[in-house]
């Protein structure tokens, strides 16, 4: 998996940044509303077959 952001002084985001490192600080609703999130992109991406190599981006 890879992540992309930007630099935070970067207020027309610009440039993107491919990050080595992610670390997301949230409550547990706000992880809730996470894993409702990618479950809805997991069930809307079995109607798009990946081949090998693939990457779906969110």
């Amino acid at each position: 998996m890879e992540a992309f952001g930007y630099d935070k002084n970067d207020e027309e985001f610009k440039s993107i940044l491919k990050l080595s490192q992610v670390t997301l600080s949230c409550k547990k609703e706000d992880l809730d509303k996470i894993i409702e999130f990618l479950n809805i992109v997991k069930n809307e991406s079995k109607n798009n077959k990946l081949d090998d190599g693939e990457s779906l981006a969110l």
